[in-house]
């Protein structure tokens, strides 16, 4: 054996870097940049115009300057000071606007942060920057559609599309994630999270209907996992959004029907519907668990709890109710766990051959 080969084989047994520490530090940057701002906060008034407009400059500058000048010596501390300058960024974009009394929407001072920190991420690839960038267009997403006017009220395909910023920001952290972070799973389960629900609500924008937008996730949802199901994060992710939407779609009251039937008609007519989006997921559910993925064994296992409990409480006595509850937990446990051995055997086969 070789010095190459030794080292090769080195590598492989090397630890892994203690993440934990990275965590902590990045928190504490982002402590100490919301201390910052707080202490500014508290004392903004009295201080002079110009000061305070120095004082924003300053720290900003102050901040990229110590993460450059640690950046080869001390890689944390350089980043750390580099997210606490893109607080300082985004908390100056709000108190400049308030004192020379610019008017809008908060969301405009939260989309030019975002637009300032995406430069920063493609020149320096820092995925704290990214995680932040991240947040942020979930903050500006949610906050522009519950909280602004600027969002179109009426339904249809306008409402779907515009504005274009929630759209281009999530293209952008779609395209640094996929660019930078590749395997990476923490980058790309938030952008997934914020493309579910900037989908979610635009959907419900264009159509006004919770009923048909819960039906349009859950069918991305599902096709994401049939699609891709040799990528584990399409493959849980689109199974436990189609099944977060099948169990929303089981309540009676999240199904709207046309006002011109009598009442009795559109409560039986709302009970069937949810009826069977409940025993379709489930069934969906119990598919996936017999091919092995065992958050296939979630959505089957909460499906089956939540009609149990919604139909058979009011009609067992409490005693009866908990012992057949956990009868059914048993026998669930068992089967699952069958099933799960037997991919092992499976899989520990296939290996063999």
């Amino acid at each position: 054996m070789d010095d190459t080969q030794a080292q090769a084989i080195q590598q492989l047994y090397r630890p892994k870097p203690f993440r934990l520490f990275h965590i902590l530090t990045g928190l504490g940057g982002c402590l100490i940049g919301l201390g910052i701002l707080s202490a500014i906060a508290a004392n903004w008034f009295e201080t002079p115009r110009w000061v305070r407009l120095l004082m924003v400059l300053g720290t900003y500058t102050g901040s990229v300057l110590a993460a450059w000048r640690f950046e080869e010596s001390r890689p944390i501390l350089s980043r750390l000071c580099l997210l606490l300058g893109s607080f300082i960024y985004g908390g100056g974009i709000f108190l400049v606007g308030q004192m020379y009394h610019h008017g809008g929407h908060w969301t405009s001072a939260m989309a030019w942060w975002i637009v300032g920190l995406l430069p920063t991420i493609a020149l320096l690839r820092d995925q704290w920057q990214m995680l932040l960038v991240q947040v942020l267009t979930l903050v500006f997403i949610s906050g522009a559609f519950f909280d602004s006017p600027s969002f179109p009220q009426s339904p249809g395909l306008m409402a779907f599309l515009l504005p274009p910023w929630p759209w281009l920001f999530l293209g952008a952290t779609w395209w640094l994630g996929r660019t930078y972070w590749r395997e990476t799973p923490s980058v790309h389960s938030l952008t997934a999270i914020t493309a579910v629900i900037t989908l979610g609500i635009r959907f419900f924008q264009a159509t006004e209907d919770p009923a048909i937008t819960l039906l349009l996730l859950g069918a991305i949802g599902l096709i994401t996992a049939l699609y891709r199901p040799q990528k584990a994060l399409h493959l849980h992710g689109g199974i436990l959004l189609f099944g977060l939407c099948g169990l929303a779609l089981s309540v009676p009251d999240v199904w709207s029907t046309p006002f011109f039937l009598d009442a009795d008609t559109m409560y039986r007519i709302r009970d069937g519907l949810a009826l069977v989006s409940g025993i379709g997921t489930a069934v969906v559910g119990l598919g996936f668990l017999i091919r092995g993925h065992r958050i296939g064994t979630t959505i089957f296992a909460v499906m089956v709890l939540r009609y149990y409990f919604g139909s058979v409480y009011s009609f067992l006595s409490k005693a009866a109710f908990f012992t057949t509850g956990g009868i059914i937990l048993v026998l669930m446990g068992w089967f699952l766990e069958r099933l799960r051995r037997r991919a092992l055997e499976k899989d520990r086969e296939e290996g063999l051959s």
